[in-house]
């Protein structure tokens, strides 16, 4: 990056910086977010340096490049979807008296009880289970979130029967 391109940089920053953050916090409700984002979009402005120095309507691009980088966060919050930890609290307590493995009940699927296994025994990260488990990371929240519900209505039905 030349000289005169990072003083356009800096000058586009300094002049835009507050209403782009306003207008992310505006849409994301999170102060934090909305700085990140709007750090990224000026990264992407910094890629393409050359491009938005002879662009016509340099805001009007950045708020696009703001609102594409705010529908790509909801997108990954989305597909990141955190397992509460009430929701583990249920199924487990933090000592267990037996092993998991004796206490789940026998109707889950054998994947089901792996991933159960090895987070709330285990306790290992989604990280390192997908790279166990030779799955993507969202992938494997999916999993744990569907095998904790099956879990779930397995329990209370057997807690109904009993």
């Amino acid at each position: 990056m030349t000289q005169k391109q990072a003083e356009f940089i800096e000058k586009l920053v300094q002049a835009h910086q507050l209403k782009l953050q306003r207008i992310a916090t505006h849409l994301t409700n999170d102060e934090w977010t909305a700085a990140d984002l709007t750090q990224e979009v000026f990264e992407a402005a910094s890629r393409k340096v050359e491009e938005l120095m002879e662009h016509p309507t340099i805001e009007k691009w950045l708020i696009r490049a703001l609102v594409y980088q705010i529908k790509n966060e909801f997108f990954r919050a989305y597909r990141r979807y955190e397992v509460p930890d009430s929701q583990i609290e249920a199924i487990t307590e933090p000592e267990l008296p037996l092993p998991l493995e004796l206490i789940l009940p026998k109707e889950l699927t054998e994947k089901e009880r792996e991933i159960l296994i090895m987070r709330l025994e285990a306790r290992m990260e989604y990280a390192r289970i997908a790279r166990q488990l030779h799955i993507s990371e969202a992938a494997c929240r999916k999993r744990m979130e569907r095998a904790l519900k099956h879990c779930e209505a397995l329990l209370k039905k057997d807690a109904k029967e009993f």
